[in-house]
């Protein structure tokens, strides 16, 4: 374990704190994975719910493949190429083969907006797109390669790359995050910080190459790069859960289970479907993203390695946690620095505090970000040198998180410094989403509030003052034009003006007392439903875990929630085989208008 008795000392005089000293080498991926596929070729590297498989030797030659692709296409160091696609093998194969060729792989939702996917693209300034064939013709932009990965040729033979001069200090992907400015901003990680990560986490999760991690986290979302190369870097296997399997509880348990997998790293939303006795061999799950109950902690940790990650995006993925052992009566503190990084709580002079005292987040080492893609004032502003660094040039981060030191010694998470918030432990700037709302030619000011919604998950209302009639329907749905599902508010609530306070502030408590104006005229009686109504209706009722629901009744004022959202299409892209997207579904969020979208659509699983 990194938490030694020497570092579990209490911290009040020596502050701040540091984990424990590693000697872990600065190196690239491809170097340390083409060390273990050259260990044990035959081994298992990849495997998804569909039965497909690789071994680390296949891996090793389909990666080698794209690379030699991409090399000829133009690819060098430092250069950032999109993968566009669904969790896949194809993908895992996109990702190794880009950081082969000495690119860096930027991951995108096929499922987003076109707007918010030509944002994206368009800021990363990517050169190449790695897709699949389905999804070419949504892509927007032009002037760009598209490399279809299901119909690159000779994608298995074997081939002889030329040398790639790479370092550990060249980029090795981009991750975006929302950004409160109203776009989202990219993240640069470089290989040494992937890797250090790895190796510190392989110590402290105590992995071996026997172990089967799950994949199931979305590819936009940092915990992939642990799910993928938190395998692969240290011998073990991925297990891919499609989204199908992954919105369906009995199909991700059963996958869990049929394939052994040994290790999560997971949001408490997630383990709330789940069975723990169910998964026996289920050893090591790293939970995150958001608080989390003690008796979630009593349920699950017995007889496994239950830890508590803290770690955002600018810092690799996790940088302190804690193993959780005995029982909890509430959320357990976030713990102590990995492995060759600090922790500092400091007040608003940077100056640290005492146990007990509430202060800022800082955290230093190996796994801080170079900085925010092409925002130099932004990166300047957040990544600061480190004044108490082990060696020059050592910077830190500056999380926004609000903490204290405990008298036991770990450090515990407190609430934010700004007004950015965790759904479905996704970052949520709510001023991109207000932002996003005041783009509408008829909204005049948009406030976006963030509440629990009663089943302990995150619920997101935007309150507009709005003139020419515009509606909560209208306005949902062009945000939902932008804004990937989880960021769209599950309501929309008209209101005359924004309340404020004496000092000019806005009035939450005010505001969030406001409730949207009665209909016009009253809803639609149920009466007969058709058969793809019917359908739809059970489907709905057994997700949101309601009786008797209106075919014209929102789904948002049912109590549904972004996450329950997901898994509705879910169940109707496999009952239907109809691909409905999250922007459809929010132009009628109803089961009469699931209805007729999916009756409007020709099958096409």
């Amino acid at each position: 374990m990194m938490h030694s008795t020497e570092q579990n000392t209490r911290i009040a005089g020596d502050l701040p704190s540091d984990g424990p000293v590693r000697p872990i080498a600065a190196r690239t991926v491809p170097e340390v994975f083409g060390e273990q596929a050259r260990r044990h070729p035959d081994r298992l590297a990849v495997a998804d719910d569909q039965g497909r498989t690789l071994t680390y030797a296949d891996l090793d030659r389909r990666s080698d493949a794209i690379a030699a692709h991409l090399l000829a296409l133009g690819v060098r160091p430092e250069d950032r190429c999109a993968v566009v696609h669904e969790r896949s093998i194809d993908v895992v194969v996109a990702m190794l083969g880009t950081l082969k060729a000495g690119g860096a792989y930027v991951c995108v939702d096929p499922s987003l907006p076109v707007k918010r996917m030509a944002v994206v693209l368009d800021d990363a300034g990517v050169d190449v797109v790695l897709t699949s064939s389905h999804l070419v013709a949504g892509l927007p932009g032009e002037g760009r390669h598209t490399v279809a990965l299901d119909e690159l040729a000779g994608a298995g033979e074997p081939v002889r790359l030329p040398e790639v001069r790479l370092s550990p200090r060249h980029l090795a992907y981009v991750i975006y995050t929302s950004g409160s400015t109203g776009t989202p901003k990219g993240v640069l990680v470089e290989h040494g910080s992937l890797v250090h990560f790895v190796e510190m986490v392989r110590e402290f999760f105590e992995l071996s190459e026997q172990d089967r991690i799950l994949h199931a986290a979305a590819l936009w979302f940092d915990v992939s790069v642990f799910e993928v190369f938190g395998a692969l870097l240290v011998g073990a296997s991925v297990h891919i859960a499609g989204d199908q399997t992954k919105m369906t509880p009995g199909a991700l348990q059963h996958l869990m289970r049929e394939n052994g997998v040994t290790t999560i790293m997971t949001t408490p939303s997630l383990l709330e479907v789940l069975d723990p006795d169910a998964l026996p061999d289920l050893r090591v799950m790293s939970i995150g993203g958001e608080p989390f109950s003690g008796e979630l902690t009593n349920r699950w940790s017995p007889g496994r390695r239950f830890i508590n990650g803290y770690g955002p995006a600018e810092a690799t993925v996790e940088v302190v946690a804690k193993v959780c052992t005995g029982q909890w009566e509430t959320s357990p503190p976030i713990g102590l620095p990995l492995a060759n990084h600090r922790a500092y709580a400091l007040d608003e002079r940077m100056r640290p505090v005492p146990v007990g005292v509430t202060g800022e987040l800082y955290v230093g080492g190996p796994g801080v970000a170079r900085g925010y893609l092409a925002q130099p004032a932004l990166t300047a502003s957040l990544f600061l040198p480190d004044p108490m660094g082990r060696t020059p040039g050592d910077r830190l981060y500056r999380t926004g998180d609000l903490v204290q030191w405990l008298e036991s010694g770990d450090l515990r998470y407190v609430g934010r410094v700004d007004r950015q918030v965790k759904v479905r432990g996704m970052r949520v700037e709510l001023g991109e989403v207000e932002q996003v709302i005041a783009r509408h030619p008829d909204v005049s000011r948009a406030v976006a509030v963030c509440t629990p919604d009663g089943t302990g998950d995150a619920r997101l209302t935007g309150y507009i003052v709005a003139d020419n009639g515009a509606t909560p329907d209208d306005v949902r749905s062009f945000t939902a034009a932008w804004l990937p599902a989880y960021m769209v508010p599950s309501e929309i609530v008209l209101v005359p003006a924004i309340p404020t306070t004496a000092s000019g502030k806005v009035d939450i408590v005010a505001l969030t007392a406001a409730v949207a104006p009665a209909p016009s005229a009253p809803p639609a009686a149920a009466g007969d439903r058709t058969p793809t109504q019917q359908a739809v209706a059970e489907i709905v009722e057994e997700i949101l875990g309601v009786a008797g629901a209106r075919v014209d009744e929102d789904l948002f004022a049912l109590g549904g929630n972004s996450l329950q959202v997901l898994r509705v299409l879910s169940r109707v892209r496999s009952s239907f085989g109809v691909v409905l997207t999250p922007q459809e579904f929010f132009e009628n969020p109803t089961i009469a208008g699931i209805a007729t979208a999916i009756d409007a659509q020709p099958a096409n699983a």
